[in-house]
């Protein structure tokens, strides 16, 4: 599992930001596969899947995103995981980190961005 938390300034709107990573992962071998959304008052949140085949790992890599905002800065988190392959139960984690980073490389197109965690 490999894990990156950022904090995109509130000069960008939360759709925005929504918007942009699901073109931006779809458009670099992301399959959308599923979401939620969630609002109350000012707070929204928006949880995103993404899936991929790895050829190296001979199996699936996800990558789930959530942001959540407050009416101010927005809060990213993108955690990728791989799942079984090669049909021996066996989990491979080959790609984990590639997949994350066309997450982080896309966070790091919007000037001001924070990142809190990477790893």
């Amino acid at each position: 599992m490999a894990q990156f938390e950022c904090v995109f300034p509130s000069a960008y709107s939360f759709d925005d930001i929504l918007q942009y990573f699901h073109a931006h992962l779809t458009k670099n071998h992301g399959e959308y596969t599923g979401g939620s959304d969630y609002a109350s008052g000012r707070v929204r949140v928006a949880v995103r899947v993404y899936e991929r085949y790895s050829v190296m790992g001979d199996n699936y890599l996800s990558l789930t995103v959530t942001l959540v905002n407050d009416g101010g800065d927005t809060f990213a988190s993108a955690i990728s995981a791989a799942g079984r392959g090669n049909g021996l139960g066996v989990v491979f984690n080959w790609g984990e980190d590639k997949f994350l980073e066309i997450f982080s490389d896309g966070a790091n197109m919007f000037e001001g961005m924070k990142v809190l965690k990477k790893g």
